[in-house]
């Protein structure tokens, strides 16, 4: 019985053949059937339906029973299955060793590496917007921006997430904005965006980005008198809150940038982002509305140079 069962286990090792799927799955098994789009085989987990798009190799070992599949040489056989034959006849290829042979960058490679991209961001913001009262000047000076994203890689170039920004340039002062006042104007804003990005590849990958979302963006102006005025309803020259409003509107941001491979999963990079900030009207406080300014209407715009770290997985 014992000799029985050993003798039918190898007759259908020496009959076992090999698909190798695009994706890197091996199956070994018995081939049933086979038609235009599919191929059946019989495997030790149950009888598979194969479509024949999903196969990179077919591969019949040589019918010797008494050697062990492992220690079959692939490399110098070059025949194939008679249910084959008609295909192209490719070698053996060990996918395992050549995948951790060849430099491939992670992330990259989508049947063999990650797909998911982390990065956080860190750099400088120069405004370029200019606010407009009496007089006109910038609304901010260069200050700070930084925030993180998400993408998922959907093929071998391109990629596709979600981008969260902190943009917080810093107090900007004027003598001009408004007549016989000492100015001090901001905005902080924090924007959500879809992204979407093309690259190429290699261990140093040029690419492009560009985002469509929202903003919440928070305008501040205090004013008080230059020395010699005073507020002409009080007589007095304490400092006040022309603007301190927050509002939302649509934002979209234009990127390219550099990254490097640092280790398997890690990278690093340099990028130069546009961002602009879409219009919408910003409340004037109740002490400005006493002398006619209800609102300030406008868009806000920047460039940020920043670095970035990021983990795929």
């Amino acid at each position: 019985m014992i000799q029985a069962m050993l003798l039918t286990l190898l007759v259908a090792s020496a009959n076992a053949e090999i698909l190798i799927l695009k994706d890197g799955s091996v199956l070994h098994g018995t081939i049933n059937k086979e038609d235009a789009d599919t191929v059946e085989i019989q495997t030790q987990d149950g009888t598979l339906q194969i479509k024949k798009d999903r196969i990179d190799r077919h591969y019949t070992p040589p019918h010797d029973a008494s050697a062990p599949l492992e220690k079959i040489n692939y490399a110098e056989s070059t025949s194939t299955s008679t249910h084959t034959e008609h295909a192209e006849k490719k070698p053996w290829v060990d996918w395992e060793q050549q995948s951790r042979q060849r430099p491939v960058p992670a992330g990259r490679d989508l049947d063999r590496h990650s797909l998911n991209e982390i990065s956080f961001n860190m750099g400088g913001f120069t405004p370029s917007a200019k606010l407009t009262l009496n007089g006109q000047d910038d609304v901010a000076s260069p200050g700070l921006a930084y925030g993180g994203r998400y993408l998922r890689q959907t093929s071998a170039h391109a990629a596709f997430g979600i981008g969260f920004e902190k943009i917080n340039p810093v107090m900007h002062n004027s003598e001009t904005l408004i007549t016989h006042a000492f100015t001090s104007s901001n905005f902080e804003s924090s924007t959500v965006m879809g992204l979407a990005k093309l690259s190429t590849s290699g261990a140093f990958q040029l690419y492009v980005m560009g985002g469509l979302g929202f903003h919440a963006t928070t305008l501040k102006i205090d004013a008080f008198p230059l020395a010699g005025y005073v507020w002409s309803d009080t007589g007095t020259f304490e400092t006040r809150s022309v603007v301190n409003s927050t509002k939302s509107s649509a934002a979209s941001m234009l990127q390219i940038g550099l990254d490097g491979d640092i280790g398997k999963s890690l990278s690093a990079g340099v990028e130069l982002a546009y961002y602009y900030l879409g219009a919408t009207t910003y409340d004037a406080s109740p002490a400005a509305k006493q002398f006619g300014l209800v609102g300030i209407n406008g868009a806000f715009a920047g460039v940020s140079f920043a670095g970035h770290f990021s983990a795929r997985f």
